[in-house]
C-alpha cells in the first residue's frame, strides 16, 4: 500500500484505509498499543545468522528461507523444499555462497517485492522464492515503498515481518512440550526445579495426552521429596507447577506453552516451637 505525501497549504482529506493502516502499524508494536500481536515480538529488528547453502548468490532485499541442523547458525535451503519446515527472512546485504550473513525474521525491513494490486497490503512467497505483493494477511506487511506502487513492477518496500501467521514464535526453553508423531502422547524436555531452594535437574519425560494443566509435580513423604514427574491436572497448586495448558477441540489438540526459565514448589508448614 502506498499513500501520498501531504504538501504544505494541500487539502488534507481523511482517508479510512490510512488510519487502518497507522492502526494495523501501532498494534505491532506492544510500548505503544494496548491491542499487540501475540504473534509480534516488538517494534525492533530481529535477526539471525545464516548461511547461504543453495544458490551462488543472494541480493539484500530478497526472500529466503533456512533451517536449522546445528546450533550456531542455520542454513539456506532452495524454495521448493520451504514445505518442510523452513523459516522465512529477509537478507539484510548482498550474500555469497558459502557466506553467513544476518537474516531479518522480525520488525521491519526493506525488501523486494513484486507489486500484483495497488491496493495489496501483504507479500507472499511465489513459485521461485520472490515475494509477491497479496490482498490478504501474511506474516509479511507492505508498509510504505520508494516510489509509488505500479503492478506488475518489482520495487523496494518497508515490509513488517511477524511470525508466520497462525504460528507463534517456536519455544525452544526448558520443560517444552511437543505432541509425538501419532499425537497420543507429550514430550518433555528437561529442565530445573527449585524446591525450597534446592535446584536440581528434571530429565525429558513423555506421557500420555490429557487435557488440563500440565504441571511439575514433586511433594515431601516421610521427610523427603517425591522424584519429581509431570502430572496433568484441572488446576495448579502448591505442589503442582503448571509449564502447559493442554486444551482438545473437536479432535484437534492444542498446547499453550508456558515460558519456564526454572520450576518453584515451596512447600512450608507453622512453626510448632515459634507458635507456642
Amino acid at each position: 500500500m502506498m499513500f501520498d505525501h501531504v504538501n504544505p497549504n494541500s487539502e488534507v482529506v481523511f482517508s479510512a484505509r490510512r488510519e487502518n493502516a497507522v492502526t494495523d502499524l501501532l498494534n505491532q508494536i506492544p510500548s505503544i498499543s494496548a491491542n499487540a500481536d501475540a504473534k509480534t515480538y516488538s517494534s525492533r529488528l530481529i535477526t539471525v545468522p545464516v548461511r547461504l547453502d543453495h544458490a551462488d548468490s543472494v541480493e539484500a532485499g530478497e526472500l529466503i528461507g533456512f533451517m536449522y541442523f546445528g546450533d550456531e547458525f542455520a542454513q539456506s535451503i532452495a524454495p521448493d523444499s520451504w514445505n518442510t519446515g523452513a523459516r522465512l527472512g529477509i537478507v539484510r546485504s548482498a550474500m555469497r555462497k558459502n557466506e553467513i550473513a544476518d537474516v531479518a525474521v522480525l520488525g521491519a525491513v526493506p525488501a523486494s517485492v513484486t507489486i500484483k494490486d495497488v491496493l495489496d497490503g501483504y507479500a507472499e512467497p511465489d513459485q521461485n522464492g520472490k515475494l509477491v505483493s497479496c490482498g490478504y494477511v501474511t506474516q509479511f506487511q507492505i508498509l510504505t515503498a520508494q516510489e509509488k506502487l505500479e503492478a506488475g513492477k518489482q520495487q523496494t518496500c518497508m515490509v513488517f515481518i511477524t511470525s508466520p501467521v497462525d504460528e507463534p514464535e517456536k519455544y525452544r526453553g526448558p520443560f517444552t512440550a511437543e505432541l509425538n508423531e501419532d499425537r497420543t502422547k507429550i514430550k518433555i524436555s528437561a529442565g530445573y526445579l527449585n524446591r525450597n531452594g534446592l535446584v536440581i535437574a528434571v530429565p525429558q519425560a513423555d506421557i500420555e495426552w490429557g487435557t488440563g494443566y500440565l504441571c511439575i509435580h514433586s511433594e515431601i513423604k516421610d521427610s523427603d521429596w517425591t522424584v519429581p514427574e509431570f502430572k496433568i491436572v484441572s488446576a495448579p497448586s502448591q505442589t503442582y507447577y503448571p509449564v502447559a495448558w493442554l486444551s482438545e477441540t473437536n479432535g484437534v489438540k492444542r498446547i499453550d506453552q508456558f515460558h519456564v526459565p526454572m520450576a518453584f514448589i515451596i512447600v512450608s508448614k507453622p512453626c510448632p516451637v515459634a507458635g507456642a
